[in-house]
């Protein structure tokens, strides 16, 4: 009984390594299936064309070569390939979707074989972190614009001056979409500042662009 199990499970094996499988593949279609070779494989259909053009010979050696591509599970049924990379964020903040795709080539659909089952794209969120957003206030919090001093808020929050340079007020006036800064202080200047929490710290600046920033969201500070 068990010689008998081990010989059905070597003939039930596929004989031919990857590297050749795909020339027989290639080999079956073109000598048998275009020439109307009957198919019994799954997903495969023949081309409408006449059957006896096939020689006796040539019809042997194609159900030959059949019944081992079906021991290697061939099918002219359409399979997924990998997944490609993840495309970018459509959102650099506050929460965004990126996509990925695949391809049915492994194998693509063939002579009559259907088109692979579900979908060929993904979708997940990326980018979740609240955006840093930054807005100048009068003494009575109301928003401000170009060419009037104001104080500072980041994400609704004073911004403490700890380490804050001429380099960090540059690169928070260009993130407000300003060319540059023309003055700004420091220290207990405004009244309404114990109206706010104090929301970063220590922010340090390499460049002029916010990006060249660092920050601390904890801190010492007190109005």
């Amino acid at each position: 009984v068990v010689s008998a199990v081990i010989l059905a499970s070597v003939r039930g094996r596929c004989r031919f390594p990857p590297d050749k499988l795909s020339a027989k593949i290639e080999k079956y279609n073109k000598a048998c299936l275009l020439k109307g070779f009957n198919t019994d494989i799954e997903g495969c259909v023949r081309v409408e064309a006449d059957s006896n053009k096939l020689r006796w010979n040539e019809k042997r050696k194609c159900a030959e070569l059949e019944k081992y591509l079906i021991k290697c599970d061939h099918s002219c049924n359409g399979g997924w390939g990998e997944y490609g990379e993840w495309s970018e964020c459509s959102a650099e903040c506050d929460g965004g979707t990126q996509t990925r795709t695949k391809e049915c080539n492994n194998p693509a659909p063939q002579h009559g074989g259907a088109d692979c089952e579900g979908e060929g794209e993904e979708t997940r969120d990326c980018n979740t972190h609240s955006c840093e957003e930054f807005t100048l206030v009068d003494s009575n919090g109301d928003p401000v614009g170009e060419g009037v001093e104001g104080l500072l808020l980041f994400n609704g929050g004073t911004v403490c001056d700890d380490s804050f340079s001429y380099n960090s007020a540059t690169a928070i006036c260009r993130q407000l979409g300003y060319s540059d800064v023309s003055i700004w202080s420091s220290g207990q200047q405004w009244s309404i500042q114990s109206n706010y929490s104090i929301n970063i710290a220590d922010v340090r600046c390499n460049g002029d662009l916010w990006s060249s920033c660092t920050y601390a969201t904890s801190n010492n500070c007190g109005h």
